[in-house]
């Protein structure tokens, strides 16, 4: 008796966990602009109605870049010279984003992803709120 209660406390113990909903890889593929970062023990910080985005480029094999792109006034977007080599590896239902510069190299932890919202956690516990930025209504305005 002692056994199967045991059991049933495991199991909903278990089933309480917070369940990281990880969409297919190719949902990473584009445009994202950062709405918020999260950072322990200090203020959330907004980034309502920046201009800055992220462009990430993920090949089959799961290797890939990103990069940051600048919009103007405008509308015209400007990328930088410098971008990231990425490598994603799934690890134990987790998926894990290897990021290299020539100046440096961490790793990040997808903690939702779907088509249209990112969620990322790097080492220092940082967590970065993306959403999917339509660069197709960008292009309709004629502004580009």
């Amino acid at each position: 008796m002692r056994i199967s209660m045991f059991g049933v406390i495991i199991l909903f113990m278990i089933s309480c966990q917070e369940k990281k909903e990880i969409g297919t890889i190719d949902h990473l593929n584009g445009y994202w602009q950062i709405e918020m970062a999260e950072v322990p023990d200090v203020v959330v910080k907004n980034y309502k109605g920046g201009l800055k985005l992220d462009y990430i480029e993920i090949s089959p094999d799961s290797t890939g870049i990103r990069k940051k792109v600048k919009l103007s006034l405008m509308g015209k977007m400007k990328t930088t010279p410098n971008q990231e080599e990425i490598k994603l590896l799934e690890k134990e239902g987790d998926l894990i984003i290897f990021c290299k510069t020539p100046y440096s190299e961490w790793t990040e932890s997808v903690l939702h992803l779907s088509s249209d919202s990112l969620v990322i956690s790097n080492q220092d516990d940082k967590k970065y709120y993306y959403s999917k930025y339509d660069i197709d209504q960008l292009n309709e305005t004629g502004t580009q």
